[in-house]
């Protein structure tokens, strides 16, 4: 399976992974009621998909909550052993101006994961 598509629901962000493109974007909000299974799922396609060379993952996340953060980084984990193993990342981390909390996260998984992020200013929706 090449690719991952997930449509957004009012607590669940859109996934749509593209291992034939090499492009990976997360968009909308994540505070499902049960976010490790959510993630999970996209975990174990992750481990069954091994990922290109060159890849790019866009972020675009209106609100995420403190469980859906710990999920996700478990995400940001698995990119930084692609980058560590020869891979090549390039991460865009997508947040409107008025949300420090989004962009607070973005920076604190570049901190913890040694990524290099591009942060990315957009206007709300």
């Amino acid at each position: 399976m090449s690719k991952l598509f997930i449509e957004a629901k009012r607590n669940s962000p859109e996934i749509n992974f593209d291992n034939t493109s090499g492009i990976y974007t997360i968009k909308g909000n994540s505070f499902q009621e049960d976010s490790t299974q959510f993630y999970n799922n996209i975990l174990d396609w992750v481990e069954q998909n091994s990922f290109p060379k060159t890849t790019k993952f866009i972020f675009t996340l209106d609100y995420i909550s403190s469980r859906s953060v710990a999920n996700l980084y478990q995400l940001v984990e698995k990119i930084a052993e692609h980058k560590k193993s020869g891979g090549e990342v390039e991460i865009i981390w997508e947040y409107e101006a008025d949300e420090d909390n989004i962009l607070g996260v973005g920076e604190k998984f570049q901190t913890l994961s040694g990524l290099s992020f591009k942060f990315k200013e957009i206007a709300p929706e």
